[in-house]
């Protein structure tokens, strides 16, 4: 992590961000489980609240990350430390209708994963997520894996819909993803954890 640079701090309404884009000049932002469902547009500069957006037909469960194609905004509600939700989605917010309310609604995408059987709470799981991306016409998830300390890219459509996440690739001895992007331009995906 070369070149590392401070550029300020958080407003305290931004307590607890979970995810990021940059969309339309500015950065967008959430607070993660059990917080407002509210997106947060900030100042690339001066890193202040330009626009609160409220998602009026959705709430917060446990928002974990955010990421964006040419017409939506999605919201990863994946956050699944124990391994014991059965109710895991990704939102999507169409951006025509983000840009010109601060209320808007989400469509839903309802997901589980093809091979998750136990969903006992038995401390921090491998079913866990904080990371996704969106490539062509899918949602492609990593799980942050507490007891193998891995990853698996588990994907599903992105359109409005139920779908059993398949398995599509393991990440051996990655430690914990924390959050995830994809540049389609390079062909590369960037990954931060710990």
């Amino acid at each position: 992590q070369e070149n590392v640079q401070v550029v300020g701090e958080l407003p305290n309404d931004v307590f607890e961000t979970s995810g990021l884009i940059f969309f339309n000049g500015n950065l967008i932002t959430h607070n993660d489980s059990g917080n407002e469902a509210v997106l947060y547009e900030l100042d690339t500069l001066t890193l202040s609240i330009q626009r609160r957006v409220t998602v009026t037909n959705i709430s917060n469960v446990d928002w974990e990350a955010i990421s964006q194609d040419d017409e939506y905004i999605y919201v990863g509600d994946f956050g699944n430390n124990v391994g014991t939700r059965t109710d895991l989605a990704v939102h999507r917010i169409l951006k025509e209708e983000y840009l010109n309310s601060d209320n808007v609604t989400a469509t839903t995408i309802n997901f589980s994963y093809e091979n998750q059987q136990m969903f006992e709470n038995n401390g921090n799981s491998d079913w866990d997520a904080e990371a996704f991306f969106i490539v062509d016409d899918r949602i492609v998830v990593l799980t942050k894996q507490w007891q193998s300390l891995g990853s698996v890219a588990y994907e599903f459509s992105k359109l409005p819909g139920t779908y059993v996440a398949n398995s599509i690739g393991t990440i051996e001895n990655v430690g914990l993803i924390t959050d995830a992007t994809y540049d389609t331009e390079l062909n590369k995906l960037v990954v931060i954890g710990y």
